[in-house]
């Protein structure tokens, strides 16, 4: 306001008419300024006889543009004005001023980006991150620790975990993403270019990633490496492009029972959903959905707990506490070496970098891949250490499970019921009198074997199943 005051007061002593106003809102050091060039399209058009700048760096932030306004000064006749100064360019002396006052406002711009820059880099080698940080985490000032926003981070979590389950496109996640309140940092709706960048974006694992350059954080994490990872060799393989309209719980899961092909999947009558081979002469009919549910929760009968054989798990689990929590300490014990190795090949690697026996293109990689060892192995500690009680709970829920899978599966969601069976089940064949399917580790023990011979002097098949079980939880 200040500096349109000061032009307009001079346009008025001078005579002159302002029929329009240009406003700079860009970075200083930025190429390319969008209001400059609009005015320098009108004044080579002829839209007006002259500028006038407050001071010379307004024309001049870098070298580029001074010689742009240099050239419609001398080719178009633009009359170019400053306040402060009051320059002539028509004199010889005026111009020799004006070059030499440009190349001191375009040095000092330079200078002030590199020190900027030099400031960020900083702020980053310490841990912080000193831009706005990516949906999830509250806006804060450069040199403050990013916070996770208790509402947007726990869609950011749960956008990770969907799309980590290989069920969802992009398309249909985003979509239920926004649904479920999910938003950009200014508040717009969040669309699916939107969210694969967000699904590719380290800062969720606590590696800032700025022009290429791979940098730990202080901040938050707000999902694991392996969740990450998962997701991105998700994203790499290109799998679900297309929009599904409805939900097929078996989807890409049943093989012909007669030929071995993937069963597609069709819509009928509005209401029934349908698997059918497609191969050519294969005696395969249409199989109604309702009637594969029939055969998986038969299957599920044969890995249901008996009442005495809940009791003789739950009593092998007591027995078993003190073992799992062993094990656990064991497991933090070596996962704390391993990062401390980790830690000395990242200094290593700096201390080459520094020495100049290494360049920048060749430490990137290897400083990147060491750097999520280091965050996957913090991780890997940080669970162990949380999972020492909860493993217990976690065996108890499972030996609630086994006690009523079918209960367990008709109260489920369909998205938890199509994970549930993927758990649970592998290799499923159909046809339309039975569905054949192999019991994955540790069920596969469950299923097969001998009912209510557990507990009692008996008690050695009950921690058989449980060191089957606790891989699960592991």
């Amino acid at each position: 306001p200040a500096q349109k005051r000061i032009i307009t007061e001079y346009a008025l002593k001078h005579g002159l008419t302002i029929i329009k106003e240009f406003r700079e809102v860009e970075s200083a050091a930025k190429q390319g300024r969008t209001a400059f060039n609009k005015m320098l399209i009108e004044l080579e058009h002829g839209h007006a006889k002259g500028v006038i700048f407050h001071k010379i760096d307004r024309g001049a932030r870098d070298l580029g543009d001074w010689a742009k306004l240099l050239k419609l000064f001398k080719m178009n006749g633009v009359d170019v004005r400053f306040v402060a100064g009051d320059i002539d360019l028509n004199s010889r002396s005026g111009k020799l001023t004006a070059n030499m006052l440009a190349v001191l406002a375009a040095d000092y711009i330079e200078n002030l980006s590199e020190e900027v820059k030099k400031g960020q880099h900083e702020r980053l080698e310490l841990g912080s991150f000193p831009f706005s940080p990516p949906i999830g985490y509250l806006p804060s000032g450069p040199d403050k620790i990013k916070r996770v926003d208790p509402i947007q981070g726990k869609l950011i979590k749960k956008c990770f975990e969907l799309y980590g389950t290989g069920d969802w496109t992009i398309r249909n996640l985003a979509t239920h993403m926004v649904n479920s309140g999910l938003k950009t940092t200014r508040g717009h709706k969040l669309d699916k270019n939107g969210l694969s960048r967000l699904l590719r974006n380290p800062f969720y694992i606590g590696i800032m990633k700025v022009k290429g350059r791979s940098y730990p954080g202080n901040h938050d994490k707000l999902v694991s490496p392996k969740l990450f990872e998962r997701v991105q060799q998700i994203l790499q393989r290109k799998q679900h492009k297309q929009f599904y309209r409805h939900y097929y719980l078996f989807k890409g899961i049943l093989k012909c029972g007669y030929c071995g092909r993937i069963l597609r999947c069709v819509f009928a009558k509005k209401k029934y959903h349908y698997y059918y081979c497609l191969q050519n002469n294969c005696q395969m009919r249409c199989v109604n959905e309702k009637k594969v549910e029939e055969y998986v929760l038969n299957r599920f009968l044969e890995i249901e707990f008996t009442d005495k054989e809940t009791e003789a798990f739950r009593e092998t689990l007591k027995q078993s506490k003190q073992m799992t929590n062993e094990h656990a300490e064991n497991n933090i014990k070596g996962k704390k070496l391993a990062l401390e190795q980790a830690r000395l090949r990242l200094d290593k690697l700096i201390d080459l970098y520094l020495d100049g026996k290494i360049e920048e293109k060749e430490i990137e990689p290897k400083k990147e891949k060491t750097l999520f060892q280091i965050k996957n192995l913090e991780h890997e500690i940080a669970s162990f250490e949380k999972s020492k009680g909860k493993n217990y709970e976690r065996l108890e829920e499972l030996g609630k499970l086994l006690k009523s899978p079918i209960e367990s599966y008709k109260l489920a969601s369909p998205d938890k019921k199509r994970r549930l069976v993927k758990s649970m089940l592998e290799n499923f064949r159909l046809t339309p009198e039975k569905l054949d399917v192999d019991w994955k580790i540790p069920f596969d023990t469950v299923a097969n074997r001998e009912k209510d011979s557990w507990g009692g002097s008996d008690g050695t098949r009950t921690r058989n199943l449980f060191r089957a079980c606790n891989p699960l939880f592991s």
